[in-house]
């Protein structure tokens, strides 16, 4: 395949900040019409007495490592929160889990937004073990009802994005 047709298909890619800042890979996508993004979220860590839910490490630090990777090119960042997802019977997630993985997402969004970014947020249900899909559809319901609330709680605009002085810019 060449690279041509492929770029007539690729709107943007998400970079690691060391590949975005330390390889300057912006200019080069910019200029094959390619929008660069970042990856915000930082690693996973077992939530407190649930150890197959996880905490997304990350928000410490995030305005100053999205600000440096705006300055280096980026337009849009991505966090990912992973969401296990069995029966109602084992009982995952559980509402602590879904409740902080919103606020978590918001708190990113907001953030986001503040560095001059478009923000990416990505609940990603992980329904590997005995949960069937209505059960991941009411798991989806509910975490995107949290979400859509903690966005809202933390003042993110859904229709744009905010400069660093809190005004709406396209």
């Amino acid at each position: 395949m060449n690279s041509r047709y492929v770029l007539e298909y690729i709107s943007g890619v998400i970079l690691y900040p060391e590949t975005l800042i330390d390889f300057g890979l912006a200019p080069l996508l910019v200029a094959k019409a390619v929008i660069p993004g970042v990856r915000a979220n930082g690693e996973l860590m077992p939530v407190p007495n649930s150890p197959s839910e996880f905490i997304v490490e990350g928000l410490d630090g995030l305005l100053g490592r999205l600000q440096a990777a705006r300055a280096a090119g980026a337009r849009f960042s991505k966090w990912r929160v992973p969401i296990a997802c069995t029966s109602k019977e084992r009982g995952l997630p559980t509402q602590s889990s879904l409740e902080l993985l919103a606020d978590t997402l918001g708190q990113y969004a907001a953030i986001s937004q503040e560095a001059g970014l478009v923000p990416i947020v990505e609940p990603d249900v992980e329904f590997s073990e005995d949960a069937d899909l209505a059960r991941s559809v009411e798991v989806h319901e509910q975490a995107i009802q949290l979400i859509y609330g903690r966005l809202k709680a933390y003042n993110v605009l859904l229709e744009g994005q905010r400069s660093c002085r809190g005004q709406k810019v396209s």
